[in-house]
Order: structure tokens, then sequence, then C-alpha cells
């Protein structure tokens, strides 16, 4: 399946009315911050940590920064933090791919979908036998869509 990007190339053309279609709202790094402690808080309690540990080390990757060796979890999550950080300092559609690694790895289709309207984002993820699609929510308006039918 395609990453955020190939599925919605006009993105930075969507709006709405409500939610968010190509930017974060302000709060969107401390609410990130407390979705990934709680999903990560769902891990048996050994695995905790290394399960931290490599979300850190796929994000980065995502980014393109060094990974961190391991440390305490509340260092680590912040470390997951800072790197979503970088991703939104290299566009929009990178924040989404590291979410998509969050559900990935630690989350589940209904958590990350929750998380998302909390956070007034105009997506919702579905899984299916393909991998990932994003899906825009109803009354999104593109812009690039009213031009062609013009």
């Amino acid at each position: 399946m395609n990453n955020f990007l190939e599925q919605h190339e006009n993105y930075k053309t969507y709006s709405h009315e409500y939610y968010l279609m190509n930017e974060l709202s302000s709060g969107f790094f401390n609410e990130l911050s407390g979705y990934i402690h709680q999903e990560l808080m769902k891990c048996e309690e050994d695995e905790i940590v290394t399960t931290a540990l490599y979300l850190q080390h796929k994000i980065a990757g995502l980014a393109k920064i060094k990974p961190v060796e391991l440390m305490p979890i509340q260092y680590l999550e912040d470390e997951i933090i800072q790197c979503f950080r970088k991703l939104n300092d290299r566009g929009f559609h990178y924040v989404m791919e590291g979410l998509e690694i969050v559900s990935k790895e630690i989350s589940c289709k209904e958590g990350i979908n929750e998380f998302l309207e909390e956070v007034n984002l105009g997506y919702v993820v579905e899984f299916n036998i393909y991998g990932f699609e994003w899906y825009i929510r109803e009354g999104v308006e593109n812009s690039v869509e009213k031009l062609k039918k013009f």
C-alpha cells in the first residue's frame, strides 16, 4: 500500500470547516506525548522500554536523525516527540507517516482514529490486507478537484 503522500498527493489543497488537513494544532505534540505514553503502558511491563526504543529508532529513521541508545522510558518518550518535531519540520505528510508507524507498532485502528479525532485531524485510517489506507473525513473540500470539475 502507498504511504500517506502517495494516497493524498494534493493534501495541501484540502480544507474543512472544523478539521485540520495539512497542519498541526498548537497542542499536537503534548497530545501525541500523552497518546504514545498511554499506548506504551498497554505493553507488558518488561517490554515497555524496548518497545519505546524500537519505536524511536523507526521514527528517527523516517526523520533522518540518529537513533538514541537505551535510556529510561520518560526520556525515550521525549525523544520520540523530538523525532515528530523533526518530521513536522520536514513536512506534514512525514508526521502522518510517523503516526502510521506508531499505529503499526503500538496502537490499533480504533486508538489511532480516536487520537486523530482528538487532535482535529481530518483523516481516518483503515487497515486491510494491502496495508494502511488513509481516508479523508466527510465534508473535506479539495480545491484541485474543484478546478478539474470547472
